[in-house]
């Protein structure tokens, strides 16, 4: 693969060693949360109904993330630095009105011209090339130099 540096092989060891196979045989099962009553992320929720998610990619980045993947159907002009940030239009009108700003069109699943599968293997070879050094469209257009910011001083609406 272009851009493979090798791997690091003095990571790497295989041994016998022994395994305890009764380790966690006490453990008591988890009182799950049923899945209607689970809590999900879906960023914050403005007093108008829209959802603001683009303040977790910082979180993302610092947790050890390389490459962003952002969905967006409205178009938000996003990047993060100093990870690459893949933008996935969400439908083709968005993605025709902001071609220059767009990674990957993936309305094309609800157009009917391609399958989940398709624009899955599209997104993935996608992140392989940037992963490998190929620049995203928001680095292209130099978006991203003023997202990543730790420590906000109060409310980012």
């Amino acid at each position: 693969m272009e851009g493979w540096f090798g791997l690091h092989t003095h990571n790497l060891a295989y041994r016998e060693y022994a395994r305890e196979h009764d380790f966690g045989a006490d453990a008591t099962p988890t009182a799950y949360v049923p899945a209607d009553q689970r809590a999900t992320f879906r960023g914050y929720v403005r007093p108008d109904g829209r959802v603001g998610t683009r303040n977790y990619a910082t979180g993302l980045i610092a947790g050890g993330a390389q490459v962003l993947c952002f969905t967006t159907g409205r178009g938000s002009a996003f990047g993060c630095k100093p990870a690459p940030s893949i933008k996935l239009a969400t439908n083709t009108p968005l993605y025709e009105r902001m071609t220059d700003d767009m990674d990957i069109n993936c309305g094309v699943i609800a157009d009917g011209e391609a399958t989940v599968e398709e624009v899955g293997r599209r997104i993935f070879e996608h992140v392989l090339r940037v992963a490998s050094g190929e620049a995203t469209r928001s680095e292209e257009l130099g978006y991203g130099d003023e997202e990543f910011v730790p420590w906000h001083l109060s409310t980012v609406l």
